[in-house]
């Protein structure tokens, strides 16, 4: 029986290797399957290959999924996510350790049915989700594929795997598709579906970019998830359900930079992620020459790698929804200005937001005024009277404060909020 199970596993690590790499940058995936326990396999597979560099937990919202009962302890504990979010009992006693180095966990599913309308509301997830973006871990969430809710629920991840013949309706949210094992022929392969960056996706990086860059951005996701830091569920745990910015870090908050959470139905979630430099004199070129007519071009530094060296993200618009975003990134590449296949779309609601309320015209000269103070400004226009100026996008609060303190160093008062406006 142990061989059989072993030789199970093998066969779908082996059908779901191609679609590894395409998790790279992406922190919140949901898999489902023709057959559920399909799904539960492929997620185990991907998740045995992302744990070399970064922990990993995956949550069973099917129901006592067999590959994912055989790693939880036989002590008679039936407590999971049912428990955690109707009755509140606490993430770090229902997720489980699977694996020697701790890197591993599974969070069974509890007992009692599951009542996929009720579970699956964004804002029940939102604090973990945004509690592993924080830490750059992956959560890998199994539903079964008529959960009441998915689709709208796949809106706020970072997509969808297809194990099996099984239908999803956004094509455009569906990271790959993975074949059944017993199905496997030399024509029916892993079918990955690149064509629609998804947010959270690393842009591509120049040619001439240092070629340590790889292995320095693998190195901090182990530095994320592993240098002292408190896993997500410690984050989520200790947060309550208010804003999303309350699992913002401790460094955040003390700085005052919380986002109301009144404003995040409005924000400008998306971005196109040019590319990533080690230079701020380099970033600054890009900002003025190709970007220079893009609107709400800009940076984000950021701190990465073993040696916590500084880079910068370059990042172009300011969107609401996805489609739009996508929309541009195609213009960019038609117009010559992103070479065929650079750039992605990431989802990046908060910025450094230094002026608000302001008319047009006082807004992009302020943002004039920043930009040859070296600090990358733009303006973002709610309506025809009021324009505020931004600094930098991220995925989080906490990543902001990078940009924050360069700011504060220049004796300019700003804060970190969520993006509000278009871009001119």
């Amino acid at each position: 029986m142990a061989a059989d199970v072993s030789a199970s596993v093998k066969r779908w690590e082996e059908a779901a290797r191609d679609v590894v790499p395409l998790l790279q940058d992406r922190t919140c995936i949901v898999v489902v399957g023709e057959l559920d326990d399909d799904a539960a396999n492929v997620a185990l597979a991907l998740a045995k290959a992302q744990v070399r560099t970064r922990r990993v937990a995956i949550v069973d919202a099917v129901g006592e999924l067999a590959p994912l009962q055989r790693l939880l302890p036989r002590d008679g504990r039936s407590h999971g996510v049912i428990d955690h979010f109707l009755h509140g009992v606490s993430l770090r006693k229902i997720a489980h350790p699977a694996n020697p180095d701790g890197t591993l966990f599974v969070l069974p599913s509890g007992v009692g049915p599951f009542d996929y309308g009720t579970l699956l509301r964004r804002e029940r997830w939102r604090r973990l989700t945004m509690a592993f973006r924080a830490e750059g871990a992956l959560l890998c969430i199994v539903l079964p594929p008529n959960a009441e809710g998915l689709a709208r629920f796949v809106e706020d991840t970072d997509g969808i795997i297809l194990v099996g013949d099984v239908q999803y309706p956004e094509a455009r949210h569906v990271i790959a598709k993975v074949p059944r094992v017993g199905r496997i022929s030399a024509d029916a392969t892993v079918v990955p579906l690149p064509s629609t960056p998804r947010p959270g996706m690393r842009s591509r990086v120049a040619p001439q970019a240092p070629a340590r860059r790889t292995a320095m951005l693998a190195a901090g996701l182990v530095v994320l998830v592993a240098g002292g830091a408190l896993f997500a569920w410690d984050r989520a745990d200790d947060a309550d359900d208010g804003p999303i910015a309350a699992v913002a870090s401790t460094k955040a908050q003390r700085a005052g930079a919380i986002a109301a959470e009144s404003d995040s139905s409005a924000a400008a979630r998306y971005s196109v992620d040019v590319v990533m430099l080690n230079s701020l004199a380099a970033a600054g070129r890009q900002l003025d020459n190709p970007l220079g007519s893009v609107p709400a071009a800009t940076f984000s530094p950021l701190h990465l790698g073993a040696d916590s060296a500084r880079w910068y993200r370059v990042l172009v618009g300011a969107w609401q929804e996805q489609e739009q975003a996508d929309s541009a990134l195609s213009a960019l590449r038609a117009s010559g200005v992103l070479e065929r296949g650079f750039g992605s779309v990431r989802r990046t609601p908060y910025a450094v937001r230094v002026a608000d309320s302001l008319s047009r015209s006082v807004a992009m000269a302020r943002a004039m005024e920043l930009r040859a103070q070296g600090l990358p400004a733009y303006v973002l226009e709610r309506d025809a009277g009021h324009a505020g100026v931004y600094a930098g996008a991220f995925e989080t609060p906490s990543q902001g404060m990078v940009l924050l303190d360069m700011f504060k160093r220049a004796g300019i008062e700003a804060t970190v909020a969520y993006r509000i406006g278009r871009g001119i």
